[in-house]
């Protein structure tokens, strides 16, 4: 028969077990719960469903995440995770923001932007960098949480949207340019271009860098 003392000290132990399993059981639940506010979230963010999420905790910081995420649609997003007591907030940062809006506003798949804080900038909180589309096209731009994005002042990036915009307000589906050149002038901020399609029509025009974005022109034909 069991001592008195060998019954009591399987009684601790068995409560013990008992408070670790209600302690692990309890931290699955948060962090399940946590897993689907997340998922809830984003897929309202991104409009669409969470394909892939992974969430990696801030180091030093006990409710602070990051959030990677795949949407059903193939596009990344990523945001902080701050959480307190049951509630989730999230933020998407801004190189995730910045990514869904050149996706939606060029038409291409961007898939991937990294961005750094602009030195002595005139505009607060502004940040440079490099934007990168599915296709491989690469444009230069300066980015902003609430004032959006603008273009470097970059051959390539003005060449790439120029040749964008003039297909699109001037040829749409009519025609297709094959030939497109842009070159800087003696002023930093001024280009002169030249194009042809492929039904050979061709055109002379002007491009003009500003600190808010840029404006194309086309020359008129000489008599």
């Amino acid at each position: 028969m069991r001592s008195k003392k060998a019954m009591k000290n399987t009684l601790v132990l068995l409560a013990m077990l008992a408070f670790f399993c209600l302690t692990a059981c309890t931290s699955e639940n948060k962090e399940l719960e946590i897993d689907r506010q997340v998922r809830k979230k984003l897929s309202i963010l991104g409009e669409s469903i969470i394909k892939e999420l992974k969430l990696t905790q801030e180091e030093g910081q006990k409710n602070l995440y990051f959030a990677d995420a795949v949407m059903e649609n193939g596009m990344p997003i990523q945001a902080m995770v701050m959480i307190k007591d049951d509630s989730v907030a999230l933020k998407e940062t801004l190189n995730s923001t910045m990514l869904r809006r050149l996706t939606k506003e060029m038409k291409d798949t961007c898939v991937g932007v990294s961005l750094k804080p602009v030195e002595n900038s005139a505009i607060p909180n502004e940040f440079q960098g490099e934007a990168v589309f599915k296709n491989g096209q690469k444009i230069q731009l300066f980015a902003h949480e609430q004032l959006g994005w603008r273009p470097a002042n970059d051959s390539a990036t003005l060449s790439f949207l120029t040749k964008r915009q003039i297909e699109r307000d001037i040829y749409r589906f009519g025609d297709t340019i094959k030939l497109f050149n842009l070159q800087k002038t003696a002023v930093d901020t001024i280009y002169n271009g030249k194009l042809q399609t492929q039904k050979g029509d061709k055109k002379e025009f002007s491009v003009t860098w500003s600190q808010t974005g840029f404006r194309w022109e086309l020359k008129k034909a000489q008599q």
